[in-house]
């Protein structure tokens, strides 16, 4: 495969009022459903308030989605992780809802949309085949929209699991000069993000 990016698949972000959610802690706050609920995942160490996926936030919230962004700094395990998602999206409707990871949220996503089928999968260097996640196989998953990101530069997680992944499960990849945390890459993160919430909205029409 060349350096540079491979056919994009698409994800919806949705954001109203910036939601916050807390498992930990059982907190919910209050949102205006405008469109369809995007939940957001965000890595072991960062928190709720990574940049990147603010900048996501506003570009679905342009767009007339709902972002809830989930707070999930109260543990570093993946697996918890996950079992609180669930818990999270269980009043969700198949196919009617979108799921953003980065790193270990992008793991978080992928297998809790192996529980409940969301409409679309956004995953920034997605935390695949790692030592210590319960899960290392994954299933063929049927949604809509699929793109996965990864940087070449990436020290964290190895852009060859996100190659690997993408291979065996035919969804699409975009392959950047970037590191983990996408610092010099937000403008390509946002086009490609704003492209991919056209997509869903137009189909959902």
């Amino acid at each position: 495969m060349k350096k540079g990016e491979t056919n994009c698949f698409s994800f919806f972000f949705t954001l109203a009022k910036a939601s916050f959610l807390s498992t930990e802690k059982n907190l919910i706050t209050t949102f205006t459903i405008k469109q369809m609920n995007i939940y957001f995942s965000h890595g072991k160490k960062h928190g709720p308030t990574d940049p990147k996926i603010l900048q996501l936030k506003e570009i679905a919230e342009k767009l007339n989605f709902n972002p809830i962004i989930i707070d999930a700094t109260y543990t570093t395990l993946p697996d918890k992780r996950v079992a609180d998602l669930i818990e999270i999206t269980k009043q969700e409707k198949e196919n009617d809802f979108i799921l953003v990871g980065s790193s270990m949220g992008g793991y978080v996503s992928l297998i809790v949309s192996e529980r409940i089928k969301p409409k679309g999968i956004f995953l920034l260097a997605p935390a695949l085949y790692i030592n210590g996640y319960q899960q290392q196989k994954f299933k063929q998953l049927d949604v809509k929209d699929f793109t996965i990101i990864h940087g070449w530069n990436d020290k964290i997680v190895p852009i060859e699991n996100s190659i690997k992944y993408s291979t065996s499960k035919k969804c699409n990849l975009h392959l950047i000069p970037t590191n983990h945390t996408f610092s010099d890459s937000f403008d390509f993160l946002s086009n490609h993000f704003e492209q991919f919430l056209k997509r869903i909205a137009q189909g959902t029409k």
